[in-house]
């Protein structure tokens, strides 16, 4: 059965729609990135082990839409090729429109600023609005939206991605501090059991998968021309009537595609870089509680040798400090089941302009 698409299209034609390039450039892809972003066994600790499943099976669906993706990208090349004549010739301005602004990110310095589902109204990118970069924390800075212009191309989502993981050391810190307070106190080491399943466990890991989402939306953004998500007239065009025939349509859906798996790697990025941010902040809050509360305690374990009232003092602060980790370990699990939870939802309807609707790359023989 023919596919509806034709080497004359008019469409393809004076755009120069390269479909063999979109179906190269997504099979590398997800060879390249079989691996990315997977988090191995309690990088967030035996608290965070469903959230983390959760993540891998979020990222195992992206890789499959890659292969997905460049299957339905070398069935059009292939029908281009053949010259299938069975359907009218593309002819849609509203796709041809689409397509050109693929191609011009495509060839551009990257796929332009990208509004992205962060708070305030504001988007942050590193000092040197160097596309595609990851910065840390000291290094953003927020420019309202309406200063987006100014930047152009060179204000890419890399400079999104908010700050490293430094939970997991800091949790080995926390560790240790417990750890000495539960040989002083039979209540401490309570806080020491209560740590240690909700402790990440890999720093390096958690950068890695952040960054392997943040690579993802910047290189398909700039593939697909998806940049940002308040400025897309020509997505919204596309949409606002019937495409002309079925090779317009699969056009449409195949581009709309691209730009939603975009978004759904850039939604992820910044979620997850939301959630780091959350741990380091408990973890900092734990590891506060630890260095206040053991040096008081070791003072009355030495205190209670020479005075055994002491010892009630002492198992005192040892349930003070059992019960502020058993807080915090509370908050934690709160960010994954509530934070980390919903952001790896398969449904990205948040992240999809209204009028558009969720679309999957379209099957073609």
């Amino acid at each position: 059965m023919s596919t509806g698409y034709d080497a004359d299209s008019t469409v393809m034609r004076r755009t120069g729609f390269d479909a063999q390039n979109f179906a190269d450039s997504l099979k590398y892809w997800q060879t390249d990135w079989i691996e990315f972003a997977e988090l191995p066994f309690l990088a967030f600790g035996l608290l965070g082990e469903p959230a983390r499943i959760r993540h891998n099976m979020a990222r195992d669906r992206f890789v499959g839409k890659l292969g997905k993706g460049s299957k339905s990208a070398e069935g059009m090349a292939r029908a281009i090729e053949n010259g299938s004549r069975a359907y009218d010739h593309a002819n849609d301005a509203a796709i041809e429109a689409l397509i050109v602004r693929a191609n011009k990110w495509f060839d551009s310095a990257g796929p332009g600023v990208r509004e992205p589902l962060t708070s305030a109204g504001s988007v942050l990118t590193d000092e040197g609005y160097d596309a595609g970069r990851y910065v840390f924390d000291q290094q953003r800075r927020a420019f309202p939206m309406g200063q987006f212009g100014s930047f152009g191309a060179m204000a890419g989502f890399g400079g999104l991605v908010a700050i490293a993981s430094t939970s997991a050391q800091r949790g080995r810190q926390v560790a240790a501090l417990l750890a000495t307070g539960g040989r002083i106190s039979l209540a401490a080491a309570s806080a020491f059991m209560i740590w240690a399943h909700a402790m990440s466990h890999n720093d390096d890991e958690i950068d890695s998968a952040v960054m392997g989402w943040t690579n993802a939306a910047e290189r398909l953004s700039g593939r697909f021309g998806g940049g940002d998500p308040l400025h897309r007239a020509e997505l919204t065009t596309a949409w606002s009537g019937e495409a002309k025939d079925v090779a317009d349509r699969k056009l449409r859906d195949f581009l709309t595609a691209g730009i939603q798996l975009a978004d759904s790697a850039a939604s992820k990025a910044v979620s997850l870089a939301e959630v780091v941010k959350l741990l380091n902040h408990l973890a900092d809050m734990a590891f506060k509680v630890a260095a206040v509360q053991i040096p008081i305690l070791l003072a009355l374990g030495l205190y209670a040798a020479f005075n055994p009232t002491a010892w009630l003092a002492k198992e005192r602060v040892g349930r003070t400090i059992t019960i502020s980790i058993l807080m915090i370990q509370a908050l934690i699990a709160g960010v994954y089941s509530g934070r980390m939870w919903a952001a790896m939802d398969e449904d990205e309807a948040a992240s999809r302009r209204d009028g558009v609707p969720a679309t999957d790359f379209p099957v073609i023989a």
